[in-house]
């Protein structure tokens, strides 16, 4: 598949191996020139409760394994540098670094400078549910969505001094319901509330 390239743009180190990591990985391995591009830095997820003293090096380790998740795909990392924005009704949310608290022409312009820089034939990104409502996936739809138009239009973030793009295609990894709810019954299982996971 020479001169193929997908780029997907996912909100969060971890989204690249749950659901779509097996097509990534297809892809890459048929010649196709993956690129993956990751909005957070996962700081705000969650971790085992006797781990919570070790919060604060998450985003580091999440970094690492996001590394060598992307490397094992076969794919090429890019990170738009925004902090994980956490769960519904998550403080995290409030943090002025939050990606859900991103201005959307600067979070726009990130990825339409990949989509002419790279120029994939395929973009894929969540959902407009977030699979399950998560914020930073919805934010991730959003300007994904916005780019996929806007770097068609010359007009658009001229100040990049790239020719524009359009991409042919762009999918959505998306979550059915019932693992939604099978993974909200193992959270109660766990007497984990699923809002905070």
């Amino acid at each position: 598949m020479e001169n193929k390239r997908l780029l997907a743009v996912l909100a969060h180190p971890d989204d690249e191996s749950f659901g779509p990591g097996g097509t990534f990985a297809r892809y890459a391995a048929e010649g196709v020139d993956v690129h993956i591009a990751i909005a957070t830095d996962g700081a705000a997820g969650s971790v085992v409760e006797a781990f919570e003293e070790q919060r604060e090096k998450l985003a580091a380790v999440r970094e690492v394994e996001l590394e060598t998740a992307v490397s094992i795909l076969g794919a090429t990392l890019h990170t738009l540098d925004y902090r994980d924005s956490g769960y519904i009704n998550d403080p995290a949310n409030e943090h002025p670094d939050a990606f859900v608290q991103s201005d959307d022409y600067e979070a726009i312009g990130k990825v339409v400078k990949l989509i002419r820089e790279i120029r994939p034939q395929v973009i894929v990104t969540h959902d407009e549910t977030g699979g399950y409502f998560h914020p930073d996936h919805i934010q991730c739809w959003k300007i994904t969505t916005a780019a996929f138009e806007a770097a068609a239009d010359a007009e658009q973030y001229p100040e990049f001094d790239l020719p524009p793009y359009q991409p042919q295609r762009m999918y959505f990894s998306v979550f059915h319901n019932t693992w939604v709810r099978f993974f909200v019954f193992l959270a109660r299982l766990r007497r984990q509330d699923p809002t905070k996971m």
